[in-house]
């Protein structure tokens, strides 16, 4: 739908399920990595998806990053470089465009909005496996016959020595700029403009992806997604040499925060819902299989394939092929909608993923509804797009047979001179 200067503010464009799988995949990574005692096959399987965390120990062999200092410093520079690129690239095509005259067809930019829509556009994608290399750093443990604490991640490599001092100006500006810094950045943008988030044409050309896909009452709901990926992050560091209470952790995070938004349904788009719930769902499966798999190797610990290895194991793969499958179905659907979307727009018809779901409510439940006409003055708004004239249109008349007859029309203010277009076409309901 449009608002003030023809802006369309639920136009989608690259498929957010793809955000979406991605990032469900880099769970699936850290539970790769957890103490979980999973079999050789299942290793191997579920560290198949470890491309997707951006893991710096990759490049390892490539660019000779040997020791976790270097590793480490490349991974906390990486992203500061990726944006100084882009502030340089733009200050060339400055250059070129005032010397040359060329671009001028092009919207002139400032660095800052280049930095800005970076990070907010790359930043909720990159921010789990971003989070947990900040946090590596401060992951220490104990040792045997050691009255010193090592690094986890390298146990060759002390903590709170000289060495780690020195990374530790780098470890605190991860955090700063990272794990807290985003998810703050994000928050403070969006309350800043929240009068403005779905009305001002200039707002939502900036910061509209954060949250366009969202409903309106959470349209801060990628800052909370982060908080659940901190949480993820710091329990798979930090719980690690207690799985029980990593499982228990992961899996309260995890599970909980699916209950959640399957009850809420934040998003404007029903898939993405459906699609938040399949993921949720099927890595819930894989963190009670590493449970399993947990509790039988402690209750076994001399017996090797535990007992029930081979039937676990078939779940774990039964599981990571329905994710394969749900994420290339979803995927598929949503650039279908994203077409047929286009199509109607081109065509001059409403977008109907949103309206006909409001349609359906709406003819199905108007006759258990006390005030009907309240009701259908709200639902008019909803599918509007103006919910804040809902205390400015005038009474819609219902009749004692529960028929409510809406032909393509519109709307009159009682305030306001404009008239608001309504996208319902004939809805007749029967008593019966």
């Amino acid at each position: 739908r449009r608002v003030h200067g023809g802006i369309l503010l639920r136009k989608r464009g690259v498929p957010a399920s793809l955000s979406m799988v991605v990032q469900a995949l880099q769970i699936v990574h850290i539970l790769a990595v957890a103490p979980f005692s999973w079999p050789p096959s299942a290793q191997r399987a579920l560290n198949g998806f470890s491309i997707f965390s951006l893991d710096v120990n990759l490049l390892a062999s490539e660019c000779a990053l040997s020791s976790f200092g270097a590793k480490y410093a490349v991974a906390m520079g990486a992203p500061v470089l990726f944006l100084v690129a882009l502030g340089l690239m733009t200050l060339v095509l400055h250059a070129v465009r005032a010397v040359t005259g060329l671009l001028k067809a092009f919207p002139s930019v400032t660095i800052a909005d280049v930095v800005l829509s970076s990070v907010f556009s790359v930043g909720p994608l990159v921010y789990l496996p971003l989070a947990r290399a900040t946090l590596v750093l401060f992951d220490c443990r104990s040792l045997p016959h050691s009255s010193d604490l090592w690094l986890k991640a390298s146990l060759v490599e002390k903590c709170f020595d000289a060495k780690w001092w020195r990374l530790f100006p780098i470890g605190l500006v991860g955090l700063v700029l990272y794990a807290f810094g985003i998810p703050a950045l994000i928050l403070a943008t969006l309350l800043r403009s929240r009068n403005l988030l779905f009305t001002d044409p200039v707002v939502i050309s900036r910061f509209g992806g954060l949250y366009k896909l969202v409903r309106r009452p959470y349209f801060a709901l990628p800052v909370v997604l982060m908080g659940k990926k901190l949480a993820i992050a710091a329990a798979s560091l930090f719980l690690s040499l207690v799985p029980s209470l990593l499982i228990a952790a992961l899996l309260g995070v995890i599970f909980g925060a699916g209950l959640v938004q399957s009850k809420v349904r934040p998003f404007y788009y029903p898939i993405y819902d459906r699609l938040d719930l399949a993921l949720t769902t099927l890595l819930s499966v894989l963190l009670i299989c590493g449970m399993v798999l947990y509790a039988d190797d402690a209750a076994n610990p001399n017996v090797k394939p535990a007992p029930h290895d081979a039937f676990v194991v078939g779940i774990v793969f039964t599981t990571i092929a329905l994710l394969v499958v749900v994420a290339i179905g979803f995927v598929v659907a949503d650039v279908l909608e994203i077409r047929d979307e286009r199509k109607r727009r081109a065509q001059g018809l409403p977008v109907t993923v949103f309206e006909t779901e409001a349609e359906h409510v709406f003819r199905s439940r108007l006759c258990d509804i006390d005030d009907r006409e309240a009701f259908a003055a709200r639902v008019i708004c909803s599918i509007a797009a103006e919910p804040d004239l809902a205390s400015s249109l005038p009474s819609v008349s219902v009749s004692s047979h529960c028929e409510l007859d809406f032909m393509d029309g519109t709307v009159a203010s009682s305030s306001q001179s404009s008239r608001l277009p309504i996208e319902l076409a004939s809805v007749s309901v029967s008593d019966q």
